[in-house]
């Protein structure tokens, strides 16, 4: 986003999709294409972790019920307050999101020679 103005002019959003509360401002990989962002994906997830251990019905009761609780209108409107869309998944998906993430950031600290300390 740049100021112009003395207001903010958006660009793009970063995630995959477009954002339902910004329906006419593409996407990155929308407005990129043409220089090489096609399938770009930038997005910041919360999700609640467990250890190991936890027996699989015990994770999947407990992301049916959360998944519930964020797809009511009360969540929303909360989330949406301070412009977040909740996206509730299931297990495997965000086992894979955290797997991607951990990969790209990991590829990104390798090429930029980042250490840890």
């Amino acid at each position: 986003m740049r100021l112009l103005r003395g207001a903010l002019l958006g660009f793009a959003v970063s995630s995959a999709k477009r954002d339902l509360l910004l329906p006419d401002l593409p996407t990155v990989s929308e407005a990129g294409a043409e220089s090489g962002l096609r399938g770009y994906e930038s997005i910041r997830w919360f999700g609640l972790l467990t250890s190991s251990g936890v027996p699989r019905p015990i994770v999947s009761k407990l992301n049916a019920e959360i998944a519930q609780i964020l797809r009511s209108s009360e969540s929303y409107e909360r989330f949406s307050a301070v412009g977040m869309t909740p996206r509730p998944i299931v297990p495997e998906e965000f086992d894979a999101l955290i797997r991607n993430d951990v990969a790209v950031f990991s590829r990104i600290a390798r090429e930029a020679n980042i250490k840890a300390e």
